[in-house]
C-alpha cells in the first residue's frame, strides 16, 4: 500500500513537472486520452488512459499515464462484467512510456510504445471510504498507426500485449490480467 501511495506521488509531480515545461521552447507537453479493451478471460473489459508527455526527438516520445479498468459490474453501472465475481473490482496502472516512430513527420506514422509501471487491484465496499489494494509490477508493449489530422491533434489506433504478472486477488486467478489489448487514442498539443 506505502509503495502505490508513494508511486502515485511520485508521479503526480512529474505529470506537474511536465507540464510546466511547457513554458520552455524546446518542450512541447501533449495531453492525450485512450479508450479500450483488454482481453481477459475470454471477455473485453473496457479501460480508459490519459497520459502527459513531451517529445525528446522528431521521432521519441516520452510519457506519464493512469489507466483505469473495470472487472466487474459496477452497481447502477451495467457494463455486465463477469471477469470476477467480485463486485465492483477494478484495476490501476500508472508508470512511464516511450513511444518511437517510423518517420519524423507523416500524416500516417506507424509506431511502438513501451510501457512499464505499477498495477493496483482492488474492489470498492461500501463500508470503506478507500477501498483495499494490492500493487504489482505492470509492463505493456504495443505498436500502432498515428494520423496527424493538424498540426496539434492526433489520433492514434493501437493493438498489443500487456504483462501483468499477479497473485490471486479479487477472484482472479495468478496472471488473468495478462494479455492482448486495443485502443484508439487522442492526443492533443498544448503548444
Amino acid at each position: 500500500m506505502k509503495h502505490t501511495r508513494r508511486l502515485s506521488v511520485c508521479l503526480v509531480v512529474l505529470f506537474l513537472g511536465v507540464a510546466s515545461l511547457g513554458a520552455q521552447d524546446f518542450f512541447q507537453p501533449y495531453l492525450g486520452f485512450e479508450k479500450g479493451k483488454a482481453e481477459i478471460k475470454g471477455e473485453q473489459a473496457p479501460y480508459v488512459r490519459l497520459s502527459l508527455g513531451t517529445p525528446l526527438s522528431d521521432r521519441v516520445s516520452v510519457e506519464t499515464f493512469l489507466v483505469g479498468q473495470l472487472l466487474s459490474d459496477f452497481p447502477d453501472c451495467g457494463t455486465d462484467l463477469t471477469i470476477t465475481e467480485v463486485d465492483s473490482a477494478f484495476a490501476l496502472m500508472s508508470g512511464l512510456s516511450a513511444t518511437v516512430r517510423l518517420f519524423r513527420d507523416a500524416t500516417f506514422n506507424p509506431m511502438a510504445q513501451l510501457s512499464i509501471g505499477n498495477m493496483a487491484v482492488g474492489h470498492a465496499q461500501a463500508e470503506q471510504d478507500f477501498p483495499q489494494l494490492e500493487s504489482f509490477f505492470y509492463s505493456s508493449v504495443a505498436s500502432g498507426l498515428e494520423l496527424h489530422i493538424f498540426k496539434t491533434f492526433t489520433i492514434t489506433v493501437l493493438s498489443g500485449y500487456r504483462f501483468a504478472p499477479h497473485e490471486a486477488v479479487v477472484g482472479l486467478s495468478e496472471n488473468t490480467l495478462c494479455g492482448p489489448f486495443s485502443s484508439v487514442r487522442f492526443q492533443a498539443d498544448f503548444t
